[in-house]
């Protein structure tokens, strides 16, 4: 990844989501389905969920996961967010509340070490 790259990435979004639409015109296209604004809001914020993901989860797959459901849960719930907080907040509240919901669902999932359970033998 090229430094320019990097640079784009870690930029603050919330308030100017693309140089074209405002963060109103997305809300307003999330809301009304547009296709436009769903590739918008992929293109916009997926890197960043996908690190705050990573960041909580440390693994690239439950990552991967968490930042799925946060896109649908956005898409499901857009027509209940308000406004008074930048969509990136909102967003990225859903996303740590959808770690948050993951490692609570692995707690609860005991890992097995295949080396408990292998015979020891003495020499």
């Amino acid at each position: 990844m090229s430094h320019d790259e990097k640079k784009i990435l870690s930029q603050d979004f919330s308030h100017s989501v693309a140089s074209n639409v405002s963060e109103n015109e997305l809300i307003d296209g999330l809301k009304n389905r547009s296709d436009e604004s769903l590739v918008l809001l992929i293109d916009t914020y997926l890197e960043r969920l996908n690190r705050l993901a990573f960041h909580l989860l440390k693994k690239r797959e439950d990552a991967e996961d968490a930042t799925q459901e946060t896109l649908m849960k956005i898409i499901e719930k857009i027509h209940t967010f308000e406004k008074t907080s930048s969509l990136y907040s909102w967003i990225y509240r859903i996303c740590l509340n959808q770690c948050f919901m993951s490692l609570r669902n692995q707690k609860g999932k005991k890992h097995i070490s295949w080396e408990e359970h292998a015979p020891r033998y003495e020499h």
